[in-house]
């Protein structure tokens, strides 16, 4: 068995690689296709879309805890990641 890919747009099925890389922004959607070694394809066509997204988002913190009990703590997140569950900041004393 062999398994053909099209990938967003495309009309017709090619040879699916390991991977995808250098993918816009977006959404994209992956179908699939089976085709056995006589050429005939499977009518089952599953498909997975997702969504890439590489800008990373804009985060405020207006309030938190006092730092010592005395100013407001002003964190400043330099980047989040959306997968990792964590959100690397600095604490700075107002």
């Amino acid at each position: 068995v062999t398994f053909l890919c099209k990938l967003d747009s495309a009309t017709t099925f090619t040879a699916c690689p390991a991977q995808f890389t250098g993918l816009a922004d977006g959404q994209h959607t992956l179908v699939v296709q089976a085709m056995d070694s006589a050429g005939n394809t499977d009518s089952n066509t599953p498909s997975y879309t997702w969504t890439v997204d590489t800008v990373d988002p804009v985060v405020s913190i207006v309030s938190g805890p006092r730092l010592r009990g005395s100013s407001a703590m002003r964190s400043t997140c330099a980047k989040a990641c959306s997968n990792c569950g964590w959100l690397p900041c600095r604490a700075s004393s107002r």
